[in-house]
């Protein structure tokens, strides 16, 4: 494949005519090729993105200066007020659907699903730093993460749509077109356009159909576009040639650029050892609970780096390995992200909560260890800080690590 940012551009492109005044409803009426369409702000933020991305350059001034440099491109009020100030502002706690429209390169170029979200999460920052503007750009990337991986749009609904978006779960295409209308947030513009994507039958199709819901065309295109051509893996050769056509050199050059890194990162991916079934299947995590005999009487959290629940303490743990067991995983964490050793482990059990982790199904399997003393901990690998707390201060916690430690309460 290749053509990966051009994706998001031919869907702004191609809904850019039917913006504001020209909306429609009118599937049939939708021309791809309008003589009149243009790329817009959605395009300039999103190549804006893949390039600090891919050349890990500061994301905010990066976001900036290609703004600036193509200036009259329809950017929104706030977005417009940010870029053209004298000094780089600080955030401005946006929800609206400009993370969303920007975050594909995230998704095609993240090796896993965690990178993804953390990829998400730096394109969406520098302006949409609100909790609904990181999950739009979250759950836009994820569902291009996994439809470029084969995952099935009924694995998609059940596993991003639902975890994201839970009311527009059950929702279909017809159901939401006969009353939206024009929306510019995350909250109404995201779940739209997943759906638009999963009701579609061709990169083509899913374009229409989103230009014709009668919404922010052009970002519901730019949406749901890469979403469609990495579940489709083709694109008419015509809106390519139309979008290379509109598109400035330095756009063009990058995105030659971009599907050479990632061709490289998904051949590189297939030579690794892979697994398929049959069935659905969770992840395994292990948690680490590690509480002091020294009065009083400590247990040992660790800050989480990384989105979800960023910022957030929690006990140390992670995924489990193909090569471990899930005590030797939790020994791992342990030591990876704070620093500690320990000798002995006990089971505390095992949680199964089907929504316990808003990345997906996931299950984790408790252990307590029991030390002297408070001993010296630095927080490491994904983990910003560890620190002791007492028991009776503890911080408010992600996940459902308080049951856990309610729980091996009970067993100390």
């Amino acid at each position: 494949m290749n053509n990966y940012l051009l994706s998001e551009a031919i869907g702004d492109i191609s809904g850019m005519p039917y913006e504001f005044r020209e909306r429609t409803k009118n599937y049939a009426a939708v021309n791809l090729l309008n003589p009149r369409n243009n790329y817009t702000d959605d395009t300039v933020c999103t190549f804006a993105c893949a390039d600090a991305l891919l050349h890990d350059l500061d994301m905010a001034k990066t976001l900036r200066k290609r703004c600036r440099d193509d200036f009259n491109r329809g950017y929104g009020g706030r977005f417009f007020n940010w870029i053209i100030a004298d000094e780089l502002e600080k955030p401005y706690f946006s929800y609206g659907n400009g993370s969303a429209m920007r975050v594909s390169a995230a998704g095609f170029l993240a090796t896993t699903p965690d990178e993804c979200i953390d990829l998400a999460r730096l394109t969406a920052a520098p302006t949409h730093n609100h909790p609904e503007g990181i999950k739009g750009a979250a759950a836009t990337a994820l569902v291009i993460f996994h439809a470029l991986r084969g995952e099935s749009k009924e694995w998609i609904r059940s596993n991003i749509l639902k975890l994201y978006y839970p009311d527009w779960y059950m929702y279909s295409y017809d159901y939401i077109k006969r009353d939206y209308d024009f929306d510019e947030t995350c909250q109404r513009t995201v779940p739209a356009a997943i759906i638009t994507f999963l009701e579609s039958n061709s990169y083509e199709d899913c374009l229409k159909l989103a230009i014709s819901l009668g919404g922010d065309a052009d970002t519901l295109g730019a949406i749901s576009g890469p979403m469609a051509y990495a579940f489709y893996k083709e694109m008419p050769e015509e809106l390519i040639k139309n979008a290379k056509a509109k598109l400035p050199g330095w756009m063009l050059e990058l995105s030659e650029e971009f599907d050479v890194e990632v061709n490289r990162r998904l051949a590189a991916k297939k030579t690794q050892t892979t697994y398929t079934y049959k069935y659905p299947r969770p992840a395994v995590t292990a948690d680490c609970m590690v509480i002091t005999r020294e009065q009083p009487q400590r247990i040992l959290l660790i800050q989480r780096g990384n989105e979800p629940y960023k910022g957030m303490w929690a006990l140390p743990g992670g995924f489990m390995n193909m090569d471990e067991t899930a005590e030797q995983c939790a020994s791992r964490e342990l030591e990876e992200e704070t620093g500690l050793k320990v000798n002995e482990l006990q089971q505390i059990g095992a949680y199964t909560a089907v929504d316990r982790d808003p990345r997906g199904r996931t299950v984790s399997v408790a252990y307590l260890a029991v030390v002297d003393a408070a001993a010296e901990v630095e927080g490491g690998d994904d983990a910003a800080r560890a620190e002791w707390f007492p028991i009776s201060e503890l911080p408010e916690l992600a996940f459902d690590h308080g049951e856990i430690i309610r729980d091996g309460l009970k067993m100390y």
